[in-house]
């Protein structure tokens, strides 16, 4: 501030004496100095500043999947800006600098290259020709960006929002994303054997034999919902409201059921066309029989995932305790735990799940050996609406609160026990070497037939191929 005023004080004396005017009337009128039109709010704050101040406002009501999103777009941002730029100084440029960025910036490229920048990202990704994230993707952050500056300019932190604008236009209209049945797809679906007898069981002749088979397609045409909350439903979530037979649609954790947001949890009347169907009556035998759901042959997908460290050590006690969970699928590999760095299967593994699946492991430390993996790998998850269950460790799961807590819990000691177990190891070698009793591992490579092999006239190339060895190794044991 007192810079400020110093400069403004020098451009009225500079202005007095190029126009042959005293000082004092260059003063504002009330014979204060007259201050750059600038507001007080804005003084001193960084980009870092405004977003943490934008995060952190009491006003603005946020899930824990959305202030996951903000923080990802902030982190972003302020890679490609700088976390010290002044909130007032980010211009349009600035804002297509990121733009730009996002244009050509594949998904997940953290968990793709580790510790890298979103630019050096963009370029390495650009020379590898490696697809971009989705149009809607990016606009998604653009969008995000824009909301701080929008809460910046309310703030007085900004005049204006640099920002506003900016996206990159996607050839596909918003129409055609999800293109509905067709009249001939829907004709397909409900004149086909499933329904072949549907007058026998609307007039209570015949029983319904594959109840989901039947009834979820039914519900989804008359009824609009999702094809995930119809699979959940229970036998409670159908009630009786002044007389009309409702859906009741809700997220409950102790039931492994989730909706898509929390505008999700509504009440839905069941159509007529299903009455007559004989939902009520399949709903009445569910609970006579004194089930919980309202299909019970359909069971969410479970996925299995197993790991030892070494090539000689076995999966099988892992793939059959997993299978033995309902695990329809097992992804296994031998690979060490330290990083999922390389860990194909287990890349795999979290590409391949999708919304209401569970994946399930045996141990913890057979998915994760630190605590910062450990927490990527259930966030990934979780973004994607996907159950985490650990069979030896029953109560760590990500479906309730205790649940989370045990897993960050048995995490921190996971990497705790490796941590002295690799202390232990190096301290014995130590010991080991002072007692001269540490020689390392056996030699594999035997030098005395690499330059037999090259006496007789092989090249370096030929002897690695050869013996199964790497050309540096020859080099080595000829230098030797």
């Amino acid at each position: 501030m007192a810079r400020m005023v110093a400069l403004d004080l020098e451009n009225r004396f500079q202005f007095a004496r190029d126009a042959g005017t005293q000082p004092s009337e260059a003063m504002h009128p009330t014979g204060k100095v007259a201050l750059p039109a600038i507001s007080r709010a804005s003084l001193g704050v960084t980009l870092s500043d405004a977003w943490q101040r934008y995060l952190s406002d009491p006003a603005s009501s946020r899930s824990e999947k959305s202030a996951l999103a903000y923080t990802t777009v902030r982190n972003l941002v302020v890679a490609l800006i700088g976390a010290d730029t002044q909130m007032d100084s980010v211009d349009r440029q600035d804002c297509r600098k990121v733009l730009e960025t996002l244009r050509v910036l594949p998904r997940n490229y953290e968990k793709r290259w580790g510790e890298i920048t979103p630019a050096a990202a963009a370029t390495r990704a650009k020379h590898e020709k490696i697809d971009p994230m989705s149009i809607s993707n990016a606009n998604g952050y653009m969008q995000k960006f824009s909301s701080l500056f929008n809460w910046a300019v309310k703030e007085e932190l900004v005049a204006r929002n640099p920002c506003r604008g900016l996206r990159i236009a996607d050839p596909v209209a918003d129409r055609d994303r999800r293109l509905p049945f067709s009249t001939v797809q829907l004709e397909a679906i409900f004149t086909g054997s499933v329904y072949a007898n549907v007058g026998e069981v609307a007039r209570g002749q015949r029983e319904v034999e594959h109840a989901a088979r039947f009834y979820v397609p039914l519900i989804a045409l008359f009824s609009g919902m999702r094809q995930n909350e119809i699979c959940q439903l229970a036998t409670n979530d159908i009630v009786i409201l002044d007389g009309v037979p409702c859906f009741v649609i809700k997220a409950d954790t102790a039931q492994g059921k989730r909706v898509k947001t929390a505008a999700s949890q509504r009440i839905v009347p069941i159509h007529r066309a299903l009455v007559s169907a004989r939902l009520l009556d399949h709903w009445q035998r569910c609970r006579s029989g004194r089930e919980l759901r309202l299909w019970p042959e359909l069971r969410p997908d479970r996925f299995g995932y197993a790991r030892v460290s070494s090539s000689g050590q076995s999966l099988d006690i892992q793939h059959e305790a997993l299978v033995a969970a309902g695990c329809e699928k097992v992804f296994a590999e031998k690979m060490s735990g330290r990083s999922t760095k390389d860990r194909d299967q287990l890349a795999e593994a979290l590409d391949f799940v999708r919304e209401s699946d569970t994946l399930i492991i045996t141990r913890l430390d057979r998915l994760a050996r630190s605590v910062g993996d450990l927490h990527n790998i259930i966030e990934r998850l979780t973004e994607k609406k996907v159950a985490f269950k650990c069979i030896s460790q029953s109560g760590v799961d990500t479906d309730s609160s205790t649940g989370r807590l045990m897993l960050a819990i048995l995490g921190a000691v996971a990497a705790f026990e490796n941590d002295i177990r690799r202390e232990r190891q190096l301290e014995g070698i130590a010991k080991a070497k002072l007692a001269g009793k540490y020689r390392g591992r056996p030699v594999s490579i035997d030098p005395v037939k690499v330059k037999a092999l090259r006496a007789d006239g092989m090249g370096p190339a030929a002897i690695a191929r050869e013996l199964k060895i790497g050309r540096a190794s020859v080099y080595r044991a000829l230098a030797a």
